[in-house]
């Protein structure tokens, strides 16, 4: 399908925001909290706390609004709040949810989520299909994960799931995957319970990791010794070449625009 240039939008003024609130309240099946913020940037659902939080922003159209309230009442409904604190415990070594290494699980965590999460709410209310559509195809025609100027195939690769899982469900959009890269698709493709997801996650957390370290040291440029003699009052010294450290590299791009701090799920 092709990205659509323009689609009729209306300013989040005209929205009913008290009839939003019962419709997630009556999808979610219990009594959750539903708040706007306007200087949110996005989405999200305190799965401790069971609050809702939806952005305000310029011109969102009615389709990019529900699509918003059906991806987090998913969450909602299939995401477990103690089941995503300690899978992020247990993939980063740690409880501490301010660290790079918290922060990096729940983000890689957040994104084979998603798919399972969007799936799963299109299947029980296959009315939010057209709604995932036309919101995926909006936010890609205003450039809103940033990478419209970007060679897709150059991004990590958490950053290429989450766009194969979103900006895919609207038409290909050129992403290639490794033969080994391809059975993070296959696992999320069929996973159905969140045990199995946080199994993914895990994996892919170990699998980037790895990748990461060779990407370093294949970095390193060993200095090659001289092969003339060399000699200091008769001694002759040999040392071991020495090497570089490569500059560590940074994981840019869309997925780093997903919070996933804390029990709050983006």
């Amino acid at each position: 399908m092709n990205t659509m240039a323009k689609l009729p939008t209306v300013t989040t003024s005209t929205h009913n925001h008290a009839a939003a609130s019962v419709m997630a309240r009556i999808l979610s099946t219990e009594n959750i909290s539903v708040v706007v913020n306007p200087a949110a940037s996005t989405a999200s659902f305190d799965l401790a706390n069971r609050v809702l939080y939806l952005p305000e922003w310029k011109d969102m159209s009615r389709n990019v609004y529900d699509m918003l309230i059906g991806h987090e009442i998913s969450h909602a409904l299939h995401t477990p709040a103690d089941g995503w604190r300690s899978t992020c415990d247990s993939i980063s070594g740690t409880t501490d949810t301010s660290s790079p290494e918290w922060r990096t699980a729940s983000l890689y965590l957040n994104v084979v989520e998603d798919a399972r999460i969007e799936r799963l709410v299109k299947d029980k209310f296959p009315g939010f299909k057209r709604d995932f559509v036309t919101a995926y195809n909006e936010l890609a025609a205003k450039d809103f994960f940033g990478v419209k100027k970007i060679d897709l195939n150059t991004l990590t690769l958490p950053d290429r799931l989450n766009l194969y899982y979103k900006l895919g469900t609207i038409g290909s959009v050129g992403i290639r995957f490794t033969a080994d890269e391809q059975q993070f698709i296959s696992r999320i493709d069929a996973a159905k319970s969140f045990d199995e997801i946080s199994s993914i996650a895990a994996d892919l957390y170990t699998f980037c990791k790895e990748q990461q370290a060779k990407k370093q040291k294949q970095q390193q440029t060993p200095t090659i010794p001289n092969d003339g003699d060399s000699s200091d009052n008769g001694k002759n010294d040999t040392k071991a070449p020495e090497s570089k450290k490569g500059e560590k590299a940074q994981d840019k791009g869309p997925a780093q625009n997903m919070k996933g701090s804390g029990d709050k799920s983006d």
